[in-house]
């Protein structure tokens, strides 16, 4: 069975579902129903606020919630998804998602000026977690998961790129090529035909100069 997540079709696509897990020893947790955004949710006494923030996918959800460092409080934030290559022109035509880069844009221009302190990538590689953790392993008298302007600098990169991408696709420049289905084949692959690389969240962070 494909493993690849199917987005919902019904009018009020909150959650993405996937039809089977990615290994048998991790089954698919049951959902306890839907959320109607934007939503708190209490786990000990962290509030996480959550918001639902469809472009990169249907069913992208945004967390925000306070941490604590001593007597020091910090706002953490991670983005749904900040990924452009489901916003290519093509790939919202083939999955029906035609607002998808207007839904992507409108999100990061509300979130853009609120007050992050802590940059949480959705992947490890978006917030060069892997990397931060290891200069703090290495320099203990800093963290530099700790950085007030990160959220803008990633949220602006992330516009950029959208940007770049519409461009490119007026240009001719850049396609995605698909299998014989949606995700047959893996994932599907953009192809430029400038010789260029697809750009990529590349920013500075504590240690990274």
């Amino acid at each position: 069975m494909n493993r690849q997540a199917r987005l919902t079709t019904d009018s009020k696509p909150n959650v993405s579902v996937l039809p089977s897990s990615w290994s048998p020893a991790v089954p698919i947790c049951p959902s306890a129903g839907r959320l109607r955004f934007p939503v708190s949710l209490w786990r000990g006494n962290v509030t996480i606020r959550c918001y639902d923030t469809p472009g990169h996918s249907r069913g992208n959800q945004s967390f925000f919630f306070n941490v604590t460092d001593g007597d020091k409080r910090y706002v953490a934030a991670l983005h749904g998804g900040l990924g452009i290559n489901t916003l290519h022109k093509n790939f919202m035509e083939k999955t029906g998602c035609l607002t998808a880069r207007d839904e992507f844009l409108s999100w990061i221009d509300r979130f853009n000026d609120w007050k992050v302190d802590i940059y949480l990538g959705s992947h490890v590689i978006q917030g060069y977690m892997i990397e931060k953790r290891e200069y703090q392993l290495a320099h203990p008298e800093t963290n530099p998961f700790i950085d007030p302007t990160e959220w803008n600098r990633v949220l602006t990169i992330a516009k950029e790129m959208c940007n770049e991408l519409i461009e490119d696709e007026e240009a001719g420049r850049v396609e995605v090529v698909f299998g014989k289905d949606l995700y047959s084949g893996g994932y599907p692959k953009v192809v430029r035909h400038d010789g260029k690389e697809e750009p990529e969240y590349k920013h500075h962070y504590p240690g990274s100069e």
